[in-house]
């Protein structure tokens, strides 16, 4: 799969110039690296959402309309 992907080089470019975020410990120049960055920036984003998504379900209903309100 990843030889499949490093064969379209506008993809792969955009993937790697995608992972040279500015928090990023060091500059990327290659595919696996940069897809290796991404998947832990996806994960610590999910985890994160997966937080905020159980901080907010509130267990009294009144509780809940005022949380969808706001």
């Amino acid at each position: 799969m990843l030889t499949l992907l490093q064969n379209d080089a506008s993809f792969s470019v955009r993937v790697v110039k995608g992972a040279n975020c500015p928090h990023g410990k060091g500059p990327i120049d290659n595919l696996p690296a940069a897809l290796s960055r991404l998947a832990i920036i996806y994960g610590y984003n999910l985890a994160l959402g997966l937080a905020m998504e159980q901080m907010f379900q509130a267990t009294n209903e009144v509780i809940h309309v005022r949380l969808r309100e706001v």
